[in-house]
């Protein structure tokens, strides 16, 4: 065990993958408007992601911990990402939209992304797996991730999951140390997941494929095959969602296995 979380923000860093498990709501936000007040006064793109709005208390939460709402926004400090529906459970739609936040275009530098993932929902399958691949997602890349459970959306199985898959766990205030944390890697071994079968991609699908590999934009794809850029970033998306494919070197492997490109 640690001293109280509120003067341990600092011992956190990039590849971090912290859970908070909360009591109720007024924890939860501030905890949370804490962990992204440190950030955003630290210079790190600091975004919260959420299936419902934030609640005005958690920006009061934050201004009071000395942070200008309209200058973070402004600055490229904070954002507010609201998953859909689709994109709360399937973890690979989770892991493209955590990609997406992170490396959008023409936004401000930044050292490290802070993203508070804030839970709503008592669905919980797959837990184990759904946290591991976060997991293997955040140690890979230049982000710092705390996700946060409300007590009430959890049964014991679902705790030791997150003991499992959390090396820090914020509970009651305190920052512990897992006892029995396991690597992404040892956990990811021991679930098979299906390799992507050429014959699921249309037609229309492995002509953009192609194009992407060539490093062609989604406008001159557009310009090209006489779609709007819309419609190739729907392609995109449902090429990148069918290969299981969080990069483009992924994709790239896959047109190359396929003989899709030589």
């Amino acid at each position: 065990m640690k001293k109280s979380i509120f003067l341990n923000f600092e011992s956190f860093k990039p590849h971090d993958h912290i859970c908070h498990i909360c009591y109720n709501v007024t924890e939860r936000r501030e905890i949370g408007a804490k962990f992204i007040a440190y950030g955003i006064k630290n210079t790190e793109k600091s975004i919260i992601i959420k299936s419902n709005p934030l609640h005005s208390e958690f920006y009061d939460r934050l201004q009071a911990n000395g942070i200008n709402i309209n200058e973070a926004h402004s600055n490229g400090f904070l954002y507010e990402f609201i998953l859909k529906d689709a994109n709360i459970h399937d973890i690979n739609s989770l892991l493209h939209v955590l990609d997406n936040v992170i490396n959008p275009p023409n936004l401000t530098d930044y050292k490290t992304a802070r993203i508070l993932y804030i839970e709503d929902s008592s669905n919980n399958e797959n837990l184990l797996l759904k946290e591991s691949r976060i997991n293997e997602f955040c140690k890979k890349s230049m982000v710092l991730i705390m996700h946060q459970y409300e007590t009430k959306y959890l049964n014991s199985e679902n705790i030791i999951d997150l003991l499992r898959t959390h090396e820090y766990i914020i509970l009651e205030n305190l920052l512990h140390i897992s006892s029995i944390f396991t690597s992404y890697d040892e956990i990811l071994k021991n679930f098979s997941e299906e390799v992507p079968d050429n014959k699921s991609l249309t037609n229309r699908e492995k002509i953009i494929l192609r194009q992407l590999v060539e490093g062609h934009t989604n406008k001159r794809i557009s310009r090209e095959l006489g779609i709007s850029v819309r419609t190739v970033e729907a392609h995109r998306n449902n090429i990148m969602k069918k290969l299981n494919a969080r990069t483009i070197v992924y994709v790239v492997r896959f047109a190359l296995q396929h003989k899709i490109i030589l």
